[in-house]
């Protein structure tokens, strides 16, 4: 019963604390952006952790990371009650509302990771030291004494930082958090759609109903983190694409990819992606198309300087061809390779209920007059990237159908987000039409 409470009174604890405007630090951006309650806590979660991240990079201990943070979060309050946010009026019922949902969904899910408590094997292997690390309040530079030092490390310091600040002494804690950024990332897409709140309600319980799955999402492996976080990027370029708030979903753009980039090894491709996307498709100006490759040249340069200066190895996976080059890359297509990686990246779509959804979508929006560019050239890139992944494959430990079979569904999910996004236009353009 008391472990119970801890876990309602820590859910209500996070949402509580990140549903204040972090803009409130600037009035004048505060009153040009009028955020959602699920704006709210998402930017203040991406604040969150960029500033737990870049603190770590200055080898600084999490009870130092902490105590900075904690004084970020003074700053927060103080001028949220100077400013006499906290007033209830007829416009902040519907953010009650959306508060009590979110409260609701998470809680739920927060159950139902501290009942399982199964980790999987990689996060056994490589990811749990890596956060143990971090609690037991080690800093960046002790990641050299664990296998696989060159694999980012963000998962384990947000897990760990989170963990630290709970009344929870068990690991499990750790992933709390992670409850709700997967129902925020969803929730922050479906808000989009021009229909009723209680058609929204009922649209988002679904899609958390398809999607959950707590063996891939919450065992410890870096699957969430990284599908919420093209959620939030995706959120940004669609309403930076109907012009909404253009400066602020930049910057939540911008924060998301930083992110990416920390969380997993192949997510430097994802953050490419998603910037080519914004780069080729949506309407922008010279100037902010040369601001977008000054920030993706700084979050190269970024890693590499950190991974220089503690140490690390710098690859991007091992599995993969050592030299990538066009006559690897050529050697490589074999028939019976092709054929391989063809057959499971089909298989992946039939075995789970929301790939099937975002299939059938995909299909539809083939024969539509409106065929949402930017989204068509999003999954085209990334589908390349993923076959081409699976052909540069080395087969040398591991055969390569097994590798296939055992990784492509998790590469698929990650850049999944976009069938939401997809369900939104189609949906929005149906009732313009």
């Amino acid at each position: 019963m008391i472990e119970l409470t801890l876990i309602i009174f820590h859910v209500l604890l996070i949402t509580s604390v990140f549903s204040i405007n972090p803009l409130v630090l600037n009035k004048k951006l505060l009153y040009q952006n009028k955020n959602t309650l699920a704006q709210n806590i998402s930017l203040n979660f991406l604040i969150t952790a960029n500033i737990v991240l870049v603190l770590s990079f200055f080898n600084l201990k999490l009870t130092e990371i902490t105590s900075f943070y904690l004084i970020y979060l003074f700053l927060l309050f103080f001028f949220f009650f100077k400013n006499r946010l906290f007033k209830l009026s007829k416009k902040n019922i519907n953010l009650l509302f959306d508060f009590f949902v979110i409260i609701l969904i998470s809680t739920i899910i927060f159950l139902d990771i501290s009942n399982k408590l199964i980790l999987s094997w990689d996060s056994e292997k490589f990811w749990l030291y890596k956060k143990l690390s971090f609690y037991n309040n080690y800093s960046i530079e002790n990641l050299n004494n664990f296998t696989r030092p060159h694999y980012p490390f963000l998962g384990g310091l947000i897990g760990s930082f989170f963990w630290k600040l709970s009344f929870i002494s068990n690991e499990y804690a750790s992933r709390l958090f992670l409850g709700l950024v997967y129902v925020l990332s969803i929730y922050l897409l479906i808000e989009n759609l021009k229909i009723s709140r209680l058609k929204k309600l009922i649209i988002l319980l679904l899609f958390i109903l398809i999607t959950y799955d707590y063996f891939k999402l919450f065992n410890g492996n870096q699957e969430i983190l990284i599908f919420s976080f093209i959620c939030f990027a995706l959120n940004s370029c669609y309403k930076i694409k109907n012009r909404e708030n253009i400066f602020l979903n930049l910057c939540i753009f911008f924060l998301s990819c930083n992110l990416l980039i920390w969380t997993k090894q192949e997510a430097y491709f994802y953050v490419f992606f998603l910037l080519f996307t914004l780069f080729f498709v949506l309407k922008l100006r010279i100037k902010q198309k040369i601001y977008f490759l000054f920030f993706l040249f700084f979050l190269i340069f970024l890693r590499v300087v950190v991974y220089k200066i503690y140490g690390f190895e710098i690859s991007l996976n091992k599995d993969v061809a050592n030299e990538l080059s066009f006559q690897i890359f050529i050697e490589s297509i074999k028939i019976e390779r092709v054929l391989v990686v063809l057959k499971y990246f089909i298989f992946s779509f039939f075995q789970n209920l929301y790939l099937l959804f975002g299939l059938v979508l995909i299909l539809i929006n083939g024969f539509l007059k409106n065929k949402n560019f930017y989204i068509n050239f999003y999954l085209l890139i990334n589908i390349m990237f993923i076959f081409s992944a699976y052909l540069l494959l080395n087969d040398a430990q591991h055969p390569h159908e097994f590798q296939v079979k055992t990784g492509i569904n998790r590469l698929i999910f990650n850049i999944s987000p976009i069938i939401i996004l997809l369900f939104v236009e189609m949906v929005n353009s149906k009732k313009n039409n």
